[in-house]
């Protein structure tokens, strides 16, 4: 039998990326409340494949390995998620999976 492990992004996986660049544990209430403060650190984001390949590609503009290192040490000081708290304190569990494939 395998385990599941869920992967948690509040309010949406924007978050993780905003967490490349400082922890913050805000709550934000969708992605529309979170996309100014992303925006700061991502200039013209937006939610596009035309976003994701272009020039430089999103993996360059999260800062690549050092971004990558940055946001799985914010996401480690991170509550563990409480559904109590889901609309009161944002949470990214992206971490959880590069956390899985440094196992492999």
């Amino acid at each position: 039998m395998q385990d599941l492990t869920l992967i948690l992004n509040n309010p949406c996986v924007e978050y993780w990326y905003l967490i490349h660049f400082k922890f913050t544990n805000k709550f934000f209430g969708s992605y529309e409340a979170l996309k100014p403060e992303l925006q700061k650190y991502l200039s013209g984001y937006e939610k596009s494949e035309a976003y994701y390949k272009g020039v430089p590609d999103i993996y360059t503009r999260l800062g690549e390995t050092k971004g990558l290192a940055t946001a799985r040490q914010n996401a480690q000081k991170f509550l563990p998620f409480d559904l109590s708290s889901c609309q009161t304190v944002g949470i990214s569990e992206m971490n959880k999976l590069f956390d899985i494939f440094d196992e492999l």
